[in-house]
Order: C-alpha cells, then structure tokens, then sequence
C-alpha cells in the first residue's frame, strides 16, 4: 500500500490533530515508521449533509472551501477532497461546487495533483541531503527532480545559486532540473550584505 487516505474527523471538515500535510505514521511498538503514507482527508461531501433530507446550503459549501484553502494557503500544507458518487446523486449542487473549487485553486496558482503523484513527488523528496557549511547550503538529490522549492527563514537570505537554474519569490527559491548526484550551491548572506554581490547570469533578480 502506498497511501491511506481513511482517516478525517468524524462530524466535520477540517485538519484532524491540525495536520495539513502527509506523514508516515510511526509504530512505537517497532520504533520505526510504516512504509505507508497518511495523507489526510480534509474535505468529504458526506460532511455537507446535516439531516436525513437536508444538506447546507449552497454558498455556505463554497464558504466551507474557501475557508479551507486559504488555510492550507497560508501554512503551505496540502488539502485534499472527496467527492463520491453518492453526493453527485444526492447534492444538486455538487458540480456547481466542484467547479468552484477548481477556480479558487486555479487562481491560487495551486500545484493540483492525484494523490498517487504526490506521493511519488515526496519519495523523491527523500531523497534530497542539504547540508551546510557557513553561509553556503550544498543540496545533492539521489534522483532526477524537475522542480524543489526552498523557503528560508531568518536574516540570511539566498543571494546566488551554482549548479542548477532557479527562481526567486520573497524568501523562497524554486531549483529547476535538479540532476542526479550533482552538487547545487546555494549562497547566503545578511540582508544589508545583499548589495555587495555582483549582479550576473547566477544572481537573484528581485
């Protein structure tokens, strides 16, 4: 099994224990995690049905989603949703808000993928080592990856990169065509030492 996507909170949309992002579950009896992936169910239409006949209202359902993905917005976690069958039949509404949903991802400039595709995205992900010496971060992934993205915190920020192409936006750099074992230099410095750098093909252009 690669991913289990079972559990959510029983009578209500949300964050179960306030986790908005997959994990591998750990087995205290082995100290060791599974080999599986928990990713959290946030979003299941059956939570729209408030009585045997009756279900809430349309606009307060595109409330719900929009609430919902601008929390995962802003703590840059995962939302996931489940719209069945059943809900298609029983809903009126449920197309209406499915393609509400996609607009409010798309104009979000959401990574949207199946649940498969994320997992294989952080399995890659696992196989990136960042290591630091000074002001200098040296990132080496075992595998191919088109695309990483970095957030830094704190006062130093990236001010140069060797090794890969890139792009910047506030304190996040995004890596493009990461290669196999090959070493990717990113340089740091102070805020105020910002200045100092050349600017070339390797800067940041703010």
């Amino acid at each position: 099994m690669l991913y289990d996507s079972s559990q959510k909170l029983i009578d209500q949309v949300g964050f179960r224990h306030g986790i908005a992002f997959p994990y591998r579950p750990y087995r205290i009896s082995k100290q060791e995690e599974t080999k599986h992936w928990q990713i959290p169910l946030v979003f299941s239409d059956d939570f729209l049905q408030i009585g045997k006949y009756k279900f809430v209202s349309k606009e307060k359902a595109k409330e719900i989603v929009k609430t919902l993905i601008k929390s995962v917005q802003d703590t840059n976690g995962l939302i996931t949703f489940n719209f069945s069958i059943s809900g298609f039949n029983d809903i009126i509404y449920i197309p209406t808000l499915i393609e509400y949903t996609i607009g409010l991802l798309k104009d979000r400039n959401t990574y949207v993928e199946s649940m498969t595709e994320i997992i294989n995205w952080l399995e890659k992900r696992r196989q990136v080592s960042i290591t630091r010496q000074n002001d200098d971060f040296i990132l080496v992934s075992f595998e191919n990856i088109d695309r990483l993205t970095l957030s830094f915190f704190g006062e130093k920020k990236p001010v140069r990169v060797t090794g890969t192409e890139f792009f910047r936006k506030g304190d996040k750099i995004t890596l493009k065509e990461i290669k196999r074992n090959r070493e990717v230099i990113i340089h740091t410095a102070l805020n105020e030492q910002k200045d100092l750098f050349s600017t070339n093909g390797n800067d940041f252009q703010e």
